[in-house]
């Protein structure tokens, strides 16, 4: 049994544990900016006082080893606060893979608390932080030797951090809460919104017609969607650490193949769905990194193409109605629709007929094929025929979807659409060949009557006449395997920068429904995204346009 002791060092370990992620996210965002900053001393300060803070804290709950790690750090960084001067990129990099390790000591700890020894490759780093703080000091000596006649300057080397006394802990009105037990609330209000569809198409309560009924079930249906907006605002979380692991990406990339970049970013404080946000990192950084590496012209081919020696980078980030668009953008080369054309041709996806026919922004889409590259040559960081395929699927399995803008010479424009949530969904109930389906409501810009004559058969199938504009059709009976009802609406749907109509009996009504996972394989589930127990008890199938339309 646990002595009190005990207990309570557990208690001051587990809450070491939810700060340290903040602190080494200061300190990572801090040492990216030495590198872009006029007076790095202010920032040099600060990074010292993240990693005096960290050794304190560590060593005050007993994890000594992590301790004695962030000092070697610390005495680095004491020079440095002392003499920005001797900042350099080389220093920077050193600073960077210490941080790399104290991150992989903490998520350790986490996993395996005391019991956790020390990360792989810590051995390297020390000695690597140990040779950077031996140079920087005889640069200080040697800057001594020289100036005799000044003042003694401290090397700062197990120095008491007198930058760090006084500090003031600000008060914050904050809460931490267990991430299981906000999705936990989460889930309750789901079921709430059902019970609330129930209440609303009772055929029972709706006999009772009287106005106070009606205005009790309007103030739930208010409150419902208010509690669901509160519930939904604790899962969300600020884009701000998924865009410092792109900052650093690019920062790391840029060093690796020798180019010079600058980025940029905006819109770091716009909040998505926790969940979604733990699955977009990597496609993120693939898009990243490939920017710099495959996008960014080296410095001789910029000046050759009249184009500042730094490449461009941007990161932004906003909300778009119910979506969140997040767009990664460099002024690199752009893409060759021709080369992508030629190698589309190559592979045998199309035929030199058929390419003729198709827009640069629908050529760009091979691009997204598995194992589909125009990269001259493999490296470490892209040009390996697999990336572009991932990163498609990883967004499509949020909800969400990429689009692509570029223009040759210019740069390159990669769009991410997401939902706010994957959670719960605002849709429209319709009926195919006398079943019920539910469509997104964000991706429908039109309800459409049909009429005789607005079908007309074409070569690739059937269009309808919309204004005496010509809309691609699918009648879902049909591709879904029912036969076919009365067909008698067209749903305009918007997909990936395309127009399509979905031929469907009718609309029984608009609804918020909770979106549950298939728990099938992506064959059996093609051209649905999930699945909704309706307001009657009954389950319906969400349809994801997307897929179905991936071939208009």
């Amino acid at each position: 049994m646990a002595t009190d002791e005990e207990l309570l060092q557990a208690e001051l370990q587990s809450i070491f544990m939810e700060g340290a992620p903040g602190i080494v996210e200061e300190f990572e965002q801090k040492l990216l900016e030495l590198e872009t900053t006029s007076d790095p001393k202010e920032t040099l300060a600060s990074i010292f006082r993240a990693a005096h803070s960290l050794k304190g804290s560590a060593a005050s709950v007993g994890f000594t080893g992590l301790a004695a790690f962030a000092h070697k750090a610390e005495d680095c960084l004491s020079i440095l606060r002392n003499h920005p001067g001797l900042l350099s990129k080389d220093v920077v990099s050193s600073l960077l893979q210490a941080l790399d390790i104290m991150k992989a000591w903490i998520d350790g700890l986490k996993e395996k608390g005391s019991a956790f020894g020390e990360p792989e490759g810590v051995g390297a780093i020390v000695i690597l932080l140990q040779d950077t703080t031996s140079r920087l000091a005889d640069a200080v000596s040697g800057e001594k030797k020289e100036s005799p006649g000044n003042p003694a300057t401290p090397t700062g080397l197990n120095t008491p951090p007198a930058a760090a006394k006084g500090t003031k802990i600000k008060s914050s009105n904050t809460i931490k809460v267990d991430s299981e037990r906000v999705d936990l609330v989460m889930d309750l209000v789901g079921e709430l919104v059902v019970i609330k569809s129930q209440l609303l198409q009772d055929s029972a309560i709706k006999d009772l017609g009287s106005a106070r009924v009606e205005g009790v079930l309007s103030l739930l249906d208010k409150t419902v969607r208010e509690l669901y907006d509160k519930a939904l605002s604790m899962r969300m979380t600020s884009l701000k650490s998924l865009f410092l692991k792109v900052e650093r990406a690019v920062r790391d990339t840029s060093v690796k193949v020798g180019k010079d970049v600058v980025m940029e970013t905006d819109g770091e404080d716009t909040e998505l769905d926790r969940a979604i946000i733990e699955h977009l990192g990597d496609p993120l950084m693939h898009l990243a990194r490939n920017a710099v590496d495959h996008g960014i012209e080296d410095a001789e081919a910029r000046f050759e193409g009249n184009k500042p020696a730094i490449g461009q980078l941007r990161l932004a980030a906003g909300n778009r109605g119910s979506n969140v668009i997040i767009e990664i953008s460099d002024d690199g080369r752009g893409l060759d629709p021709a080369k992508i054309a030629k190698k589309a041709v190559e592979k045998g996806l199309v035929d030199k007929t058929a390419i003729t026919n198709l827009r640069p922004e629908e050529i760009n889409k091979f691009l997204f094929l598995p194992g589909f590259s125009t990269a001259e040559k493999v490296t470490d960081v892209s040009g390996r025929g697999v990336g572009l395929d991932v990163v498609k699927t990883a967004v499509e399995n949020l909800k969400g979807k990429i689009e692509i803008d570029s223009t040759p010479g210019r740069g390159t424009v990669f769009r991410l659409v997401l939902p706010l949530t994957t959670a719960i969904l605002d849709g429209v109930i319709v009926t195919i060949g006398g079943h019920r389906y539910i469509l997104p409501m964000d991706v429908i810009s039109e309800f459409v009557n049909l009429c005789p004559g607005m079908l007309t058969g074409v070569d690739t199938g059937e269009v309808l006449n919309l204004r005496e504009s010509f809309i691609p059709s699918i009648r879902m009976a049909r591709q879904l395997g029912f036969k076919a009802g009365p067909e008698q609406l067209a749903i305009i749907v918007n997909s990936g920068g395309n127009r399509v109509a979905f031929i469907v009996d009718d609309v029984v009504q608009q609804s918020q429904v909770v979106l549950k996972n298939l728990n099938t394989g992506p064959e059996e589930t093609h051209g649905v995204s999930g699945a909704a127990i309706l307001g009657d008890g009954r389950v319906a199938l969400v349809l994801d346009p997307a897929a179905i339309t991936q071939d208009f």
